[in-house]
């Protein structure tokens, strides 16, 4: 596994993965499957959550 660094704002950036982590749960059945990736693509940090419908994606130059 290799390791990435990202420059953000900690706070903002740990607001927004509660949030989202929060409305998945909220918003899916019990026993659901949440997968969550972080990886790179096209030079891009990638912050991918996803369940068995949905996918969301958000990007970092």
């Amino acid at each position: 596994m290799q390791k990435y660094e990202i420059l953000l704002n900690q706070e903002l950036f740990e607001r927004a993965i509660v949030n989202l982590l929060n409305n998945t749960f909220r918003h899916n059945p019990d026993g659901c499957r949440i997968y969550i990736n972080l990886y790179k693509e096209n030079k891009k940090t990638v912050l991918e959550i996803a369940e068995a419908e949905y996918r969301l994606k958000f990007y970092k130059d």
